[in-house]
């Protein structure tokens, strides 16, 4: 898996799992065919409507692997031998079905 350019610009610690992007640098992520994000269908749906970060493609596809907030999956966002094996269907099903809308 590779990151786009505008998103690796992005990246001030190589070893952080994650970036804060405000929603002026939205942009930066229009390159991604999907995204990971904690949340709901509101909060997708949130996304969608917001007027910068609703022009991202992946936010106007639905192509974002939701995982809701307060739950085992979330927990396991520090993932352990016990975790991995606990959460790793669940957490690649919402993969897949993000992936799934790449194309649409």
């Amino acid at each position: 898996m590779e990151f786009p350019a505008s998103v690796q610009e992005k990246v001030t610690d190589d070893k952080a799992f994650y970036i804060e992007l405000s929603a002026e640098n939205a942009d930066a992520l229009n390159g991604a065919d999907m995204l990971v994000a904690y949340g709901d269908d509101n909060f997708l749906k949130t996304l969608q409507a917001d007027p910068l970060l609703g022009k991202v493609p992946a936010f106007q596809k639905g192509a974002v692997a939701l995982i809701g907030n307060s739950t085992p999956l979330a927990a396991a966002g520090t993932p352990s031998p016990l975790s991995i094996a606990y959460t790793i269907d669940e957490y690649l099903t919402k993969v897949a079905e993000a992936a799934g809308k790449v194309n649409e």
